[in-house]
Parts: structure tokens; sequence; C-alpha cells
């Protein structure tokens, strides 16, 4: 299992307003326009098929609060 990234909770809140999506290889939002629960989309920095949806990064363990 992977080790989750820690990000603050205003970090959260504000990709989930602003729907961007989280990608496990740069460990950051890096997708906007990305549906809450999306999964394995595109990540225009690293160009991995890995991008979730900010709702679905917290619920997969990606990220933590």
């Amino acid at each position: 299992m992977r080790d989750s990234t820690i990000v603050t909770e205003d970090e959260y809140n504000e990709a989930v307003d602003a729907n961007r999506g989280w990608c496990p290889a740069c460990q950051e939002f890096t997708r906007p326009e990305t549906e809450l629960d999306a999964e394995d989309l595109d990540c225009p920095l690293c160009d991995g098929q890995n991008v979730v949806g900010a709702e679905a990064a917290l619920s997969l363990y990606l990220i933590e609060l």
C-alpha cells in the first residue's frame, strides 16, 4: 500500500471547490476540471493516467488531512 500524502484542509477544500484532480505520482493537485469521483485520468505534468478526483483521493487514502 502506498503512503498517503498529507494535505491541509484548506488545500483539500480549494481542490474540491475548483474541481482539481490529485496525481499520486506528482503528489499534488494537478488537473483542472476533474469530477470529484473521477479515476485514471491524464496528468498534465507527468503524462501519467492516474489522476483521481479530490474526494476519490481521500477515500482511496492517497491523501489525508
